[in-house]
């Protein structure tokens, strides 16, 4: 039988969605990933769609269950606006959130709006973090072109990009795919997800990021992301364990 490969799923927001249908679909299949936590209220999801965000009761399950709750910092502000100060205390103060509800402490970080810095990198480095994940790999890479080229539609993807273990930045991962969308726009299909494994170089872990989980069309396609990975040897692991 060949040997699993391995690919991770991360989830931003703490969308309610994520609890009611994203972890136990993935439990059911016996999957793992990875949801990255804010203090921030009720939150957009860039598809016009809002939802309540996870409690911490419903977090510490699936911390039970095996799934990595892990920083997305406590502002949600994008790391390019905030200076050193502003951005440790964010990332400190989600940490304290965090373990002060049981949940052990993140190794791993999301960029807020997918939006990084070789700065912000750095600092996150500096203060423990193994990953952390920005969105679609832009252009350039300077400040100015994030807000243009990191977007959910697979359109606005530049290249198709896979985290590399050393050679890969493992604090600058950018995604494979981004698993956002809705009824007037499907975004990344199932029918890509597919075709980004099977053109995955040997050694090569695709990652891919989302938010919430609260439209059939997005559950369909995800479900039929599981099957695939299910029956091809694939095995989606949290970020921690790439």
């Amino acid at each position: 039988m060949l040997s699993k490969r391995k690919l991770a799923f991360t989830f931003d927001d703490g969308m309610l969605s994520n609890y009611t249908f994203t972890a136990k679909v993935l439990k059911d299949y016996g999957f793992s990933a990875t949801f990255f936590i804010t203090a921030t209220g009720r939150l957009w999801d860039g598809t016009e769609l809002e939802e309540p965000q996870i409690s911490w009761p419903q977090l510490q399950e699936m911390s039970d269950d095996g799934f990595e709750i892990a920083n997305h910092s406590y502002t949600h502000y994008s790391v390019e606006g905030l200076d050193d100060r502003k951005l440790r205390q964010s990332v400190k103060d989600m940490e304290h959130a965090i373990e002060s509800h049981g949940i052990p402490k993140p190794v791993t970080f999301g960029y807020p709006s997918y939006r990084c810095t070789e700065k912000a990198a750095a600092l996150l480095k500096s203060l423990g973090y193994k990953y952390c994940r920005a969105g679609y790999k832009p252009r350039e890479p300077n400040v100015e072109n994030f807000d243009r080229h990191l977007a959910c539609a697979p359109w606005d993807r530049n290249e198709v990009s896979y985290y590399i273990p050393g050679e890969t930045d493992p604090q600058m991962i950018f995604v494979t795919g981004v698993l956002n969308g809705n009824v007037r726009n499907p975004c990344y299909t199932s029918e890509l997800f597919i075709k980004d494994l099977e053109g995955t170089p040997d050694g090569a872990i695709p990652v891919f990021a989302g938010h919430g989980m609260p439209l059939e069309i997005r559950q369909k396609a995800f479900i039929e992301m599981l099957e695939y990975c299910s029956k091809n040897n694939w095995e989606p692991v949290a970020l921690r364990n790439i």
